[in-house]
């Protein structure tokens, strides 16, 4: 016999995904799909026509996540909306292709319209087309909801790449004031500042910024969790369980602790003719107000230039991106033809070291350094402990209180001169450490 998890698998992997195919091009009856709900809600419970069983739980229960304490299985009506989501997901991204071409002469595909365009946005290039306020191109949606009040016509036909500088923003395009939190929501979108174009779609729900199906299925649900960058806690009760929980088996059954040295962590100078690069990111939250910040010094530890920049509202993650190629476009500009790069940001080292990684939302970044790397003769990317990046650390830091959205320093500014002595002087701060494995 199986349990009620076992049968819930199988609902997933058999009866579940045999309407999968019709209901991908087609918006069936809802006849149909509460018929489907029945034969997977009888096959759980193990009702039959000749016998029926009590449905111990609600099916609009069993169909909620496992974070709200349901089995994660899809309701037939939901599961075809998001699959027709998709389908003009698909319909935007290969807009070129024959069979899409064939299909929007033929017929015209409204189911699904409405969740594909709450769940996607744009991101926009220098040549974007958008219109300003009623196109979706922020982490907001369209402007036109943010703000109150008429709009002229001639601001009305405004378009995205009309208002868009080559390093910022033309705020005199928009004929009236706008917010400051509108205004740091907007610098803060990724774009690229090497490369032209209209820009491209990326599905909000995603962390790659592609078509996911479990998020689009949330949102035909009406749930918003996914796309509002909030763990909402569904039930104290049972967190304090989960918690209680956890503290039992580390009390009964302890692991084997990670033995940890102390170790001296300097910031390390290089071989003669190669320059140091130390950047970083700062967020206040994740989103928050946000800055990133790095300097350049060269063999014999002497600072070459530093250098702050305001992002405003952001994620740390790419506040880290943001600060890499604000110190690649000087390195570059410096005419630097053998760099060794710092991060902190284990995971921006793995992702630069990785040219086969892909994610579209932060695609506009991350081409950009990767392209300005690519202009560097020697060039190699290092993790540090973020005790020997103390002056990027600070400079990205201090970036929100200055009074420019960019800074340069051509010499260490005053707070830091005692972190950058200590650089200089090669000053070790103590870090406990894993201890490597010594082999037998």
């Amino acid at each position: 016999m199986l349990s009620l998890a076992g049968w819930s698998v199988l609902i997933q992997a058999s009866l579940a995904a045999i309407p999968s195919y019709v209901m991908q091009c087609a918006y069936l009856p809802g006849k149909i799909l509460d018929g489907v709900d029945r034969v997977n809600r009888n096959f759980l419970w193990g009702s039959s026509d000749s016998a029926k069983k009590v449905n111990w739980v609600g099916w609009d229960k069993v169909t909620k996540s496992k974070e709200e304490r349901g089995l994660r299985l899809h309701s037939a009506k939901g599961r075809n909306i998001a699959l027709l989501a998709k389908l003009n997901w698909r319909f935007q991204i290969e807009s070129e292709a024959l069979w899409v071409k064939v299909l929007k002469m033929k017929y015209s595909i409204k189911r699904g319209r409405d969740i594909f365009n709450k769940g996607s946005r744009w991101l926009v290039g220098k040549d974007s087309g958008l219109n300003v306020w009623h196109s979706n191109w922020t982490n907001g949606g369209s402007l036109r909801k943010l703000i109150h009040g008429p709009i002229t016509q001639e601001a009305s036909f405004l378009e995205v790449k009309d208002i868009m500088l080559d390093t910022g923003w033309d705020w005199g395009k928009i004929p009236f004031e706008i917010s400051l939190e509108i205004k740091r929501m907007i610098q803060a979108i990724p774009v690229t500042i090497l490369s032209r174009g209209a820009g491209k779609l990326i599905w909000a729900g995603s962390p790659q910024g592609t078509f996911d199906l479990r998020s689009a299925y949330r949102l035909a649900m009406g749930n918003n969790m996914v796309f509002n960058k909030k763990n909402r806690n569904s039930s104290l009760a049972l967190e304090i369980v989960r918690q209680a929980l956890e503290y039992y088996h580390c009390v009964a059954s302890p692991r084997l602790q990670t033995c940890k040295v102390l170790k001296g962590i300097r910031w390390e100078r290089l071989p003669q003719g190669w320059m140091k690069l130390n950047t970083d990111g700062s967020a206040n939250g994740n989103p928050g107000l946000a800055g990133c910040g790095g300097v350049i010094r060269n063999d014999a530890g002497q600072w070459v230039v530093g250098f702050s920049k305001c992002i405003d509202i952001t994620s740390s993650f790419v506040a880290e991106l943001w600060g890499l190629r604000e110190g690649l476009i000087l390195c570059c500009n410096l005419y630097i033809t053998s760099l060794e790069i710092e991060l902190d940001a284990k995971v921006i080292v793995d992702i630069l070291n990785k040219p086969a990684y892909v994610n579209n939302i932060i695609s506009p970044i991350l081409d950009d350094c990767r392209l300005l790397a690519s202009r560097i003769p020697q060039i190699r990317v290092k993790h540090c402990f973020r005790q020997a990046n103390r002056c990027a650390d600070s400079l990205a830091r201090m970036s929100v209180s200055l009074d420019s959205v960019f800074s340069s320093f051509h010499s260490s500014p005053v707070d830091l001169l005692d972190v950058f002595e200590d650089d200089f002087n090669g000053v070790n701060v103590n870090k406990l450490c894993p201890e490597p494995d010594v082999p037998l």
